[in-house]
């Protein structure tokens, strides 16, 4: 018996080497990354890296729905991290409307517009999608070099 699951093991092990089967689109993303600052819209400081930050990286998410449950991880849709004095908001797809939680009752919301280029392996999203405009509660969000400007009332 354990001679036939070795054999098994090692046949499967050779056919898969072979192709690309689950190999080729593991942990692709199908949709760009939103790089962007939370820009203040009286100071013009940044919100988060700031002198006086209001809101810490690590209570940033985001969200599938306005409304939120404590532990309810199917809300989730991203990640959201910063580095280089930026954040970046990350989908496995493209998502059009999310929402940008910043503390318990601070809640903003963000509309992507996307161009969807055809992608083997985003095929059930619609292909990949290339971010064209976004709109931060409501407003256009000017894009500044590769980081979008979030302005917070």
């Amino acid at each position: 018996m354990r001679v036939r699951i070795l054999i098994a093991s090692l046949f499967s092990v050779f056919i898969f080497s072979f192709s690309d089967c689950g190999q080729k689109c593991f942990g692709e993303s199908c949709s760009d990354t939103i790089n962007f600052k939370l820009i203040d819209k009286t100071t013009q400081n940044d919100l988060v890296f700031g002198p006086a930050p209001k809101y810490k990286l690590d209570s940033l998410q985001l969200n599938k729905d306005v409304d939120f449950n404590l532990g309810r991880h199917s809300n989730f849709i991203g990640t959201v991290s910063g580095n280089w004095n930026r954040l970046q908001a990350s989908t496995y797809a493209p998502i059009e409307t999310m929402y940008l939680r910043l503390s318990y009752d601070d809640i903003d919301t963000i509309n992507v517009q996307y161009q969807y280029i055809e992608n083997d392996c985003c095929e059930n999203v619609n292909g990949y999608g290339r971010i064209q405009s976004i709109f931060y509660n409501g407003q256009t969000a000017e894009k500044v070099d590769d980081n979008y400007r979030f302005i917070k009332n």
